[in-house]
């Protein structure tokens, strides 16, 4: 090694610098690819944390751009719809709970899907009911003035899909679950009363 090195310091001084460039490189790629995994994971868990809240597109677009999604605090222009189901408690006194549940679970289902699709954030969900509202959906620059147009449409939407859950309800026997929709538009304030890995 001795007698290698002094014929051919240069070969090694050579393959030395290449070890170094190539222990760089790699280094770099590690750090690339941890620093992406751990970004990876903390908008997989954000997204599970939104889920069924936002509509799909935009956990979409906070999964591929992060920096879009927007959870300051900030006083906004917006519509809230008030879904209700008339007579709850008389229809859970009526029905066993495996009759109850999964007409409950289709009902939440369809009125989700809808928000949805008119942009809407399902910000509440409650036993006997849903608050919805529309103007902005967590993304920067989301803000809409339609939100009160957007809450109707959506109002009238949910009441027309579910007219055939009450006729194949009444039909069949089991639990019908009518809808009521109140809609208010104001100034609100929104913001985040979790953290960055629990959104509420």
């Amino acid at each position: 090694l001795v007698a290698n090195s002094l014929i051919r310091p240069n070969l090694i001084f050579r393959m030395n610098g290449w070890d170094l460039v190539a222990a760089t490189a790699l280094a770099c790629i590690v750090f690339f690819l941890y620093r992406n995994r751990i970004k990876n994971q903390v908008m997989t868990s954000i997204a599970s944390t939104v889920q069924g809240n936002l509509p799909p597109p935009v956990i979409h677009q906070i999964t591929l751009t992060p920096e879009a999604f927007n959870t300051s605090d900030r006083e906004i222009s917006t519509s809230v719809l008030m879904v209700g189901i008339v007579g709850f408690s008389t229809i859970a006194e009526k029905f066993s709970a495996d009759a109850f549940f999964p007409c409950l679970r289709d009902i939440y289902r369809n009125v989700t899907t809808i928000t949805h699709n008119f942009g809407g954030v399902m910000d509440e969900s409650f036993r006997d009911g849903f608050l919805i509202y529309f103007g902005d959906n967590f993304l920067h620059g989301s803000a809409v003035n339609n939100h009160a147009d957007m809450a109707l449409q959506c109002g009238v939407e949910i009441q027309k899909s579910n007219m055939p859950l009450i006729l194949e309800a009444d039909r069949l026997g089991k639990p019908i679950f009518a809808l009521k929709c109140g809609i208010h538009s104001a100034r609100g304030y929104l913001g985040n009363l979790g953290d960055a890995g629990f959104i509420n």
